[in-house]
């Protein structure tokens, strides 16, 4: 596997999470409010691996022209 395609998986991966985030967000259009809290720390935790992820895609792609 090379730089590239392995920074493609980071971006699938965090391109999964984004779809994930904005199905969250829409459920907490219709969430009861005990429910809230824990919604609303899924999204954070995911939205942390979004960015988690498209850092080191990011990383992968400038480290593809160094090799």
């Amino acid at each position: 596997m090379n730089y590239s395609q392995w920074a493609q998986e980071y971006y699938d991966s965090a391109e999964t999470l984004k779809e994930i985030i904005h199905n969250l967000q829409n459920q907490l259009k219709t969430a009861a409010l005990h429910e809230l809290p824990d919604l609303n720390f899924r999204i954070n935790t995911m939205r942390g691996m979004y960015t988690e992820c498209m850092r080191v895609g990011n990383i992968l792609v400038k480290r593809k022209g160094e090799v």
